[in-house]
């Protein structure tokens, strides 16, 4: 089902996920081009994006350079993430190679989980959780303190390789995003001068008690 999901506009609940019908998914979303240098065409494909309304979030071209032949997979992060590559990729070959693919769970058997949670209760949680906690407005405090040119915007920027902060990480036994995460909190906490610290993150929800959810 998540390779044949795409986003759709509407009047009365904005942008709606919608999951095309197998058979007008099934080919549709396959296009061939020769001639074509492979450098060229992935340039070309990265500049066209994604938009609300495209009939399809996955393109699946085959790419002629020559002698050569590439299979080139355009995916969107909406729908994917790094957990799920391997999985396309493997797939993939194994139906070039003419296997049967093994089932993988559909993606509406989380939708159920969560529509099946008690909602009320979850929001009395989190309030008697977060009961207390002012919210803070930490991108106007760096007005406060710019002396003669306080429209001037205010900005920093560093550079750290990823293996450093992988080394880092290890060392606190943590994983590079907790460490990220970590960092970004503090940051706030600066800025906002506060030890309440509040903010969201979107999880990948693969801890659901959901049969064979890492699939």
């Amino acid at each position: 089902d998540i390779l044949r999901t795409a986003f759709v506009p509407t009047a009365a609940a904005g942008v709606c996920m919608v999951v095309r019908p197998a058979a007008a998914a099934a080919h549709s979303c396959v296009v061939e081009t020769a001639a074509m240098d492979l450098a060229a065409f992935l340039a070309r494909d990265r500049a066209r994006g994604f938009s609300v309304g495209d009939a399809h979030w996955l393109r699946l071209t085959l790419v002629q350079d020559g002698d050569k032949q590439y299979v080139c997979v355009a995916i969107s992060h909406v729908c994917y993430d790094g957990w799920s590559l391997p999985m396309i990729t493997h797939d993939l070959a194994a139906a070039l190679r003419g296997e049967v693919l093994a089932p993988r769970p559909p993606f509406r058997s989380v939708v159920d989980y969560i529509c099946a949670q008690d909602a009320a209760a979850t929001e009395a949680y989190w309030r008697e959780y977060l009961a207390g906690v002012e919210p803070a407005q930490p991108l106007s405090l760096g007005h406060a303190a710019r002396g003669d040119n306080e429209d001037a915007p205010l900005g920093m920027a560093c550079s750290v390789a990823m293996a450093d902060l992988q080394r880092a990480a290890q060392r606190a036994g943590v994983t590079v995003a907790v460490l990220a995460k970590t960092a970004w909190a503090l940051t706030l906490r600066k800025l906002t001068r506060s030890s309440d610290v509040v903010f969201g993150q979107a999880i990948s929800g693969r801890e659901y008690p959901i049969p064979n959810i890492d699939s």
